[in-house]
């Protein structure tokens, strides 16, 4: 009888360690699997920063570059023609382009054609040997070309070029200032936020406040001013910005002259970030839970199997046993 009393417990206690087995097994390699994860996050933020400010840089030299090209093709080709079909093909080019600024002026300055219908004067001198660069221009220039408002501390980042047109200019330009199409095909395909600061003043950004507004005018930090703009070289930090916490990098923009005209930045929010690494903690645990269960299910099976065997065994060494100390 006693031998009939121990075999059901010590039966249970195998099930049991079996699967405390799995269920443990299973939590182990979910947490090994939750930690590489977290872990290949981290390692990955700071190098999405660093490649994410490459293709910043590489759509606005891009911008440069094809600015330079179509701007002298379009002086050419129209030099040979007289005012009025110069006028139409500038506003055929600018259809094809959708430049911020598309003007036609003379020598002196003077607006001959633009072609969101300004008038007024700019001192061309200035610009004349500009060919697809970065320039910095003040609030009375803005102010001609009717973008007043987008002057941030006075002033503005362009990229401009400009070729010569028949005794006078054809100027081509895009406003950096508050001018988020720039990030359009970036932005939204990555949880990246990009920055870019006329001198240390932010001018365009994708960072918002509280009210949902873009940061623009505020000042960059000492220390990037210092090693950015003064020094020419790169900075990394992980930032408070607008209350938030940011890995940030930093790049001057340069003109063809060599001179820091600006910085571009790319931030990750890492609060975002730790946000999204948690609800996919969750779905990772749930599935870990699920798949476990299943794994259960199929070791209780198994194992009622190897129990009925054990049973029925147990069974005949009991009979046998009983049998013989009858004799």
């Amino acid at each position: 009888m006693s031998i009939r009393r121990i075999r059901s417990p010590l039966l249970k206690r195998v099930v049991l360690l079996c699967i405390l087995g799995v269920i443990f097994s299973g939590l182990g390699v979910g947490g090994i699997t939750l930690a590489s994860f977290v872990e290949y996050i981290k390692e990955h933020m700071v190098e999405d920063v660093g490649n994410n400010l490459k293709l910043l840089k590489y759509v606005l030299e891009n911008r440069k570059k094809e600015m330079g090209k179509y701007v002298y093709f379009y002086s050419e080709e129209m030099n040979k023609y007289d005012k009025e079909v110069i006028i139409q093909k500038i506003n055929y080019y600018s259809s094809l382009e959708n430049y911020d600024i598309f003007a036609w002026v003379d020598s002196n300055g003077n607006i001959i054609y633009d072609v969101h219908g300004n008038r007024g004067h700019i001192c061309i001198s200035n610009f004349v040997d500009v060919t697809g660069d970065y320039v910095v221009v003040n609030k009375d220039f803005m102010k001609t070309f009717g973008y007043e408002n987008r002057c941030i501390d006075g002033k503005a980042l362009l990229i401009m070029s400009v070729y010569p047109l028949k005794g006078g200019y054809l100027i081509a330009a895009d406003v950096l200032n508050k001018n988020n199409k720039i990030f359009e095909g970036i932005k939204y395909s990555t949880y990246v936020d990009f920055t870019i600061f006329a001198n240390n003043v932010r001018i365009t950004t994708t960072i918002k406040n509280r009210s949902g507004m873009a940061i623009v005018g505020t000042m960059a930090d000492p220390k990037v001013v210092k090693e950015v703009l003064i020094g020419g070289g790169t900075y990394e930090d992980i930032a408070d910005i607008n209350g938030k916490t940011y890995i940030t990098r930093y790049e001057p923009l340069v003109d063809k002259n060599g001179h820091v005209v600006g910085m571009i930045a790319t931030a990750i929010n890492v609060d975002k970030f730790y946000e999204i690494i948690n609800n996919l903690m969750i779905k990772i645990l749930i599935i870990i839970i699920m798949v476990s269960a299943i794994v259960l299910i199929i070791v209780i099976g198994f194992m009622r199997g190897i129990v009925n065997k054990l049973d029925e065994y147990i069974e005949l060494t009991i009979t046998y046993m009983e049998k013989k100390n009858k004799k």
